[in-house]
Formats: structure tokens, C-alpha cells, sequence
């Protein structure tokens, strides 16, 4: 187990090899206007684009415990927000015929009136706005170029994340 150091103090747990997310932060610190602590999670999904798979990212959000999750390689076109069964999915990917790329973050509920903007930069990168104190909490959500992708590409997508 690792300890994260930051102005919100919290943990990072690995989960066992084939679990979604990987790693997750429990955020302790009474800043976020939050009762009790969060957690935030990432997961590489591989494609949302069939049947079933969004309910099923949500269920295991749910057995996760988790409060946002933010996702790679969507595949869903377009930019907007969704709703779930435990909060609102919001989506930034392209117009592909493919379906390729995209990323998302999922809150629930609770997070959910916490927050203040959705921001979609690109197909590789989002941001999400939280009313936080003393100042507001910005999680962004980004999904690199692969070392094969063309180097205008990795360019493009590290010049946005600056």
C-alpha cells in the first residue's frame, strides 16, 4: 500500500490484477463540503459502445464502492452526459465511424451536487469541476497516445494536457 501526499491527505489501494480501476484515492479531507470520505477510480473499459456494458461499469462501481470513476476508450461518439442508475455519466468522444477512443467520468448521486462544470476537451481528455474548499477540485480524465500512434498525435495530446 502507498501513501498519497497532497493537501488531500488519503491512501491509494492497488486491487487485484483484473479488477477495474486498478488503484483507488479515498479523499478524507473535509474540504469537499463531503460528510464522509470518497473514492475515486480509473479503468481502462475497452468500449462502452455494446449492450449492457454501461450498467455493467456501474454495477461494478457499486461493489467497488467508489464515488467517480473516470474511464478510457469509450467509444461512445459525441459529447454529452447520461444517466445511470446511481448518478450521471458524462462523455467526451469523437464522430469515428470506428468508435475509437473517448473518455468519461462517472459519479454518483451524491458527487453529483458537488458538481460545478463538465469540460470535454477531445476524444483524450475531459475535465471535471468540484465545489470544493478552499478552492474547487479539477479531475481530469485522459486517455495518451499509444507509443505506435503518429507522432502529431502524442503532440497534440500532450500540448492539450498542459
Amino acid at each position: 500500500m502507498s501513501t498519497f501526499n497532497s493537501k488531500f491527505s488519503g491512501v491509494i489501494t492497488s486491487s487485484p490484477i483484473g479488477s477495474p480501476g486498478g488503484t483507488a484515492l479515498n479523499v478524507t479531507n473535509k474540504r469537499t463540503n463531503l460528510r464522509k470520505p470518497f473514492k475515486i477510480g480509473t479503468w481502462n473499459i475497452r468500449s462502452l459502445f455494446d449492450a449492457g456494458k454501461l450498467a455493467n461499469l456501474t454495477r461494478e462501481m457499486n461493489r467497488l464502492s467508489l464515488d467517480i470513476l473516470g474511464v478510457a476508450e469509450t467509444w461512445w461518439p459525441g459529447v454529452g452526459e447520461c444517466k445511470v442508475d446511481n448518478g450521471v455519466f458524462f462523455y467526451s468522444g469523437n464522430e469515428d465511424p470506428k468508435h475509437r477512443k473517448g473518455v468519461g467520468i462517472v459519479v454518483t448521486k451524491e458527487i453529483l451536487k458537488f458538481v460545478v462544470d463538465f469540460v470535454p476537451y477531445s476524444d483524450r481528455t475531459a475535465l471535471l469541476k468540484l465545489r470544493a474548499r478552499p478552492s474547487n477540485l479539477n479531475i481530469i480524465q485522459v486517455y495518451a497516445p499509444t507509443p505506435d500512434s503518429p507522432d502529431q498525435e502524442v503532440e497534440r495530446f500532450y500540448d492539450e494536457i498542459k
